[in-house]
């Protein structure tokens, strides 16, 4: 792509450049892992988030007489599937994707994030609750909670 992008004449020392070393992926997946991280990342928006959503609304967000702690309940059932996914996952790797913490980590975590504010409880999920705690145990993530 960026090799496309330099077009102008005199441009074939930086073109050759970057067929020797091109960028890295700013996802940080390899190529055949890109796939998955988009995978990943659309996955914690439809298969966690919505349940997250639900349980947020029906005990803090909603006036109390709107409140349905039936759909909360619901919803917290509902997060035993993609929670095991995620555990399941990470039975054998310490990172979502790759060998080391990525924009595809950081996605699943910032939707997971939620769950820490209606306090739904990880622990249950070995795997998962251990990923999840790296993710948010990094010194990044304290200073993003600051802003």
């Amino acid at each position: 792509m960026l090799r496309e992008q330099i077009a102008e004449p005199g441009a074939e020392a930086p073109r050759a450049l970057l067929d020797e070393y091109p960028p890295p992926d700013p996802r940080g997946a390899e190529a055949p892992e890109q796939p998955l991280a988009g995978q990943w990342s659309i996955w914690g928006l439809t298969e966690i988030e919505p349940s997250l959503l639900d349980i947020l609304l029906n005990r803090m967000v909603l006036p109390e007489d709107q409140r349905n702690e039936a759909a909360a309940e619901a919803a917290e059932k509902a997060l035993d599937r993609p929670m095991k996914v995620l555990d399941d996952t990470l039975d054998d790797r310490a990172h979502l994707l790759g060998g080391d913490f990525t924009i595809t980590g950081l996605n699943v975590a910032a939707v997971l994030t939620m769950a820490k504010m209606v306090r739904y409880d990880t622990s249950g999920y070995a795997n998962a609750h251990r990923w999840f705690e790296a993710c948010t145990g990094r010194e990044s993530f304290a200073r993003a909670r600051q802003l």
